[in-house]
């Protein structure tokens, strides 16, 4: 049962916004070799932050240190060298041993100060009236797309789109295309063409915001790398096509296609409705998982090639038996809801939990 205290007033959403990797999208997968799927518990449920923050330059940082060090200390060695050539006698070798420290740690020192952000913003924020059956379609190249579901009541669709870049002139070549109508909206994301030469700008990112109607139907969200995320979803139809990055579905009670080449998968009820819809996701290189009430009831599919799946819904004498890379079971007599997950190379876990 949905909490009543949910509120549809989605301006909570835009409240202030962290910072995001602009070209650093790169993420890890987990392993099950030591997971086996368990009792449900009385744990409390935690909440994914998939959003992550980007504080600094650490490996430029960690560069300069290296090098200032290397720079130091071969100039050091070279001067001691040519002072035993030369037989300078008025050069006292006890002092330039003791400079030498001095020299390295006063570059260290200068080295590890906190990295300026040369990150230039550009934010664009616009409503557009459409109908609650009305079809969305968003395509981005590097960045974020985030789709929140608004009440039954909204009428339009809000677009914040925040774009990114290191040069001026990086940032203004970086368009974002909306056609909107009463019945579709479409977003199209352009990047200037890369030069090909080995040190251009290849910078730039655009994260989006979309607050839509709950029963919108989404044609398409494609994103090379980055994130997606979908809250609130209940159309009749969703899909979302990510290439590297992190997939995440929250209470989404509606019809979803997701599709994820490299990365992690997650979808996550704090919720449970009994009503009718299915959840189809695939994933080529990466993990996948479920987090879902207890309570609920629905029909489970999961197949990976070579990794394994752990479930807690599992019966009591086949949670610690071998693992397993198929699972065709109801759960609850089956419901009305069906999830199927097709992992080609990954783990699927499915976790339940009492909200």
């Amino acid at each position: 049962m949905k909490p009543s205290s949910e509120a549809n007033d989605v301006r909570r959403i835009f409240r202030p916004r962290r910072r995001f990797p602009i070209t650093d999208y790169s993420y890890q997968t987990f392993s099950l070799d030591r997971s086996h799927g368990g009792p449900i518990g009385n744990s409390r449920p935690s909440f994914l932050n998939i959003s992550r923050e980007y504080f600094g330059y650490e490996a430029r940082r960690n560069f300069l240190a290296e090098s200032a060090f290397f720079l130091a200390n071969h100039s050091f060695l070279e001067s001691s060298r040519r002072l035993r050539l030369t037989r300078l006698e008025n050069m006292d070798m006890t002092k330039a041993v003791r400079f030498a420290p001095a020299s390295i740690a006063f570059c260290l020192l200068l080295s590890c100060r906190p990295a300026v952000d040369r990150t230039l913003e550009e934010m664009i924020d616009h409503s557009y009236p459409v109908e609650p059956t009305a079809t969305l379609s968003v395509t981005n190249r590097d960045g974020s797309i985030r789709v929140y579901a608004a009440g039954a009541e909204t009428r339009d669709v809000r677009v914040e789109a925040i774009k990114k870049a290191y040069r001026a002139d990086r940032l203004k070549a970086i368009s974002v295309q909306i056609s909107a109508g009463p019945n579709s909206i479409s977003i199209e994301t352009i990047y200037p063409s890369d030069s090909g030469a080995g040190f251009a700008d290849r910078s730039g990112t655009v994260d989006y915001v979309i607050i839509i109607p709950q029963t919108i139907r989404i044609s398409k969200l494609e994103l090379a790398n980055g994130e997606v995320q979908l809250d609130g979803m209940r159309s009749n139809e969703a899909r979302a096509q990510l290439g590297n990055g992190r997939l995440f579905a929250h209470n989404c009670f509606g019809n979803l296609d997701l599709n994820l080449k490299t990365g992690n998968l997650a979808i996550v009820y704090e919720w449970w409705e009994d009503i009718e819809f299915s959840i189809h996701a695939t994933i080529q290189d990466g993990n996948a998982f479920a987090y879902i009430p207890a309570e609920a009831a629905f029909h489970l599919i999961a197949h990976t090639a070579t990794g394994k799946i752990a479930n807690d819904f599992a019966e009591k004498e086949q949670r610690h038996a071998e693992p397993t890379n198929t699972v065709d079971m109801l759960v609850a007599g089956g419901g009305k809801t069906t999830f199927e997950f097709e992992a080609q190379d990954g783990n699927v876990k499915i976790t339940g939990h009492n909200p």
